[in-house]
């Protein structure tokens, strides 16, 4: 299957970029999918830990 179709198989779509969110943005319009964006502009990599969080927060329980 094409990245489209595996994308449609999920409600929300979590993106970590350490960027402006420009990825995100691409898979919106291409694959109109709810695609959010967890982005980091600061010049240092995502901890795990945050991107865990995050989801946790998008999908609304605690870890």
């Amino acid at each position: 299957p094409d990245l489209g179709h595996i994308l449609r198989e999920y409600r929300k779509v979590m993106v970590p970029e350490i960027n402006s969110g420009q990825l995100v943005r691409v898979l919106r319009a291409e694959y109109l999918v709810d695609a959010v964006g967890f982005n980091r502009v600061r010049g240092l990599p995502l901890a795990s830990e945050e991107i865990v969080e995050a989801i946790h927060q998008l999908i609304g329980s605690t870890p």
